[in-house]
């Protein structure tokens, strides 16, 4: 990512949170840069309360409104993306780094929400900051498996033993595949 786009992504974002955020345009037109940024498909922007099952979208980029609907009012409390960022409050969530492959591939939300409705996101990348009274601030950005560029992946710690093998199909220490890594995720997204 380039320091002088960044650098003016952050002045922007500062000066939208000190002037309260109320510019909802303001919001989105900052999610689609952040996107643009990453090479994300969406962006989306919200204060959750997930003690309560309950979440308000505050800005979306990309992101149809009767997704937003669908996504606050059933997929949220079931949001296996969400779950991880909130076991890592102030850090950068990687879902390749976090969340299996097949986990994903298995999910309610990937397949009724995310792969139907919202461009066939399979990574997000996302953070939740919390606010006090059991709220948190939440962002991410998503993309499709189908970013990930077609080069061989990267060593990994092996399912079965933990140890570091060799790229799939085999481990170096033949017990299993490793856990994947998306490239396009590693490329992108580093913390």
């Amino acid at each position: 990512m380039p320091e002088d786009r960044l650098d003016a992504l952050i002045d922007d974002l500062y000066g939208l949170a000190a002037d309260g955020g109320s510019s909802e345009s303001g919001w989105e037109a900052l999610l689609a840069r952040v996107a643009l940024l990453m090479g994300a498909t969406s962006a989306a922007l919200q204060l959750a309360s997930p003690q309560q099952g309950t979440t308000r979208l505050l800005a979306t980029h990309n992101v149809a409104d009767a997704v937003n609907q669908d996504y606050a009012a059933h997929f949220f409390p079931r949001d296996i993306f969400m779950d991880q960022a909130r076991a890592m409050p102030g850090q950068l969530m990687l879902s390749q780094d976090h969340l299996p492959d097949a986990l994903v591939a298995q999910s309610e939300i990937y397949n009724d929400l995310f792969r139907h409705h919202l461009h066939g996101a399979f990574y997000v990348a996302g953070g939740v900051t919390p606010v006090g009274d059991g709220r948190c601030w939440a962002s991410a950005c998503s993309a499709p498996g189908s970013a990930a560029p077609s080069r061989p992946r990267k060593a990994a710690p092996c399912s079965a033993s933990g140890r570091i093998c060799a790229a799939p199909p085999r481990c170096s220490c033949g017990s299993s595949r490793p856990r994947s890594r998306s490239a396009w995720a590693s490329r992108r997204w580093t913390a």
